[in-house]
């Protein structure tokens, strides 16, 4: 018996055998009044972008010995090592005429990146996050390993178990892109299949291409929201529901969850819900 033509997203849901959303949950719909709620201060935090130290090769007890990096140049982060050297004259802009070979080259080598930074008062559990780092990275602070971490798309995010010093130094080794063929290469690690020659360009995007920084915890954590139009009706209304996770720092806790909701492309008032 021939089955029934269905979508991916039924497909998968057979295959994998997924459990509940959290959007199977009960669903409590707030009341809402005008104007923003009043809001407790975000915990300490410490951003991390901005100019970086990038410096190509070398080993590890070299470059995490504390001397100075006489070969490195400065890095934008965000950013990418090809962004870094065409800024400091040492690659063409591989979007022009056919540099992007000249510039993929660069993709299959081992990069360091280097920043001090100062502590900040009051910060409770500090952890370090990384949005994205392509495409692999290994990471120390004050010369303490914290761990290595594979795929481009967030992480990693480290709890640093201690306090920070008065100052700081990180330092973030990025593996080479993997190098092989090209069609398959990629599945090595996790990226953007379309820099290995998947229809764009063949250019590895390798480096820090998302934000850093270091963040205290608060006394209730929120985890990131699963926001969903649950029918075409709801789509078609604007209507969606959200699940939020919270996550308090003591066995015991209870509070009142206030939210804003305001308009950030267009002018209108903003909701408050309690």
């Amino acid at each position: 018996m021939t089955e029934p033509i269905s979508s991916l997203d039924v497909i998968e849901r057979k295959r994998f055998k997924p459990g509940p959303s959290p959007l199977d949950r009960p669903i409590a719909a707030p009341e809402w009044t005008k104007g923003k709620a009043p809001h407790a201060e975000a915990p300490p935090m410490i951003v991390l972008d901005g100019l970086w130290e990038l410096a190509e090769g070398g080993e590890d007890a070299e470059r995490l010995g504390g001397g100075a990096w006489t070969d490195a140049i400065p890095a934008r982060v965000p950013g990418s090592v090809h962004t870094a050297l065409v800024e400091a004259g040492k690659l063409p802009d591989p979007s022009f005429g056919e540099n992007a070979p000249l510039a993929k080259a660069y993709s299959h080598r081992t990069w360091w990146y280097r920043r001090t930074f100062e502590a900040v008062p009051g910060m409770q559990a500090p952890r370090l996050l990384f949005d994205g780092v392509s495409p692999a990275c290994e990471v120390w602070l004050n010369g303490r390993p914290l761990g290595y971490h594979n795929g481009a798309f967030g992480g990693p995010h480290v709890e640093l178990g201690e306090p920070l010093r008065k100052r700081n130094e990180l330092i973030v080794k990025v593996h080479p892109a993997p190098l092989g063929n090209e069609w398959n290469v990629w599945h090595q690690t996790v990226v953007f299949n379309c820099n290995y020659g998947w229809h764009y360009v063949n250019l590895p995007a390798v480096g820090i291409w998302r934000p850093v920084r270091i963040r205290g915890a608060a006394e209730v954590e929120i985890g990131p929201p699963l926001v969903a139009a649950t029918s075409a009706a709801n789509a078609a209304e604007g209507l969606v529901d959200i699940s939020l996770d919270l996550t308090g720092r003591s066995d015991r806790w209870s509070g009142t969850l206030r939210g804003t909701i305001e308009p950030d492309n267009f002018d209108g008032p903003a909701q408050t819900f309690e």
